[in-house]
């Protein structure tokens, strides 16, 4: 399984307390895969992380994806402003 490193972004980062961590995943994964390993870390953060979007290496995803040793996924939280 290779290393990853895992990004969070906005509201995500400040509930789980870090801009990243280090995680170590199956090299076919999807989003939902990627997102169920931070929510099963971080389980108070659940709501936010299943509406967070998944991009790896900076390309929004959607299903599987091949991952391999040093890749960077980025959680991004819906955010609003004004």
């Amino acid at each position: 399984m290779p290393t990853i490193t895992m990004c969070y972004f906005a509201g995500l980062r400040e509930q789980i307390g870090c801009n990243q961590e280090q995680y170590e995943l199956p090299a076919q994964s999807s989003d939902q895969d990627i997102l169920q390993a931070v929510i099963e870390k971080h389980p108070a953060a659940a709501d936010r992380c299943s509406r967070s979007r998944v991009a790896v290496n900076h390309e929004f995803i959607r299903g599987k994806v091949q991952l391999e040793e040093n890749v960077e996924i980025a959680l991004i939280p819906p955010v609003s402003g004004g």
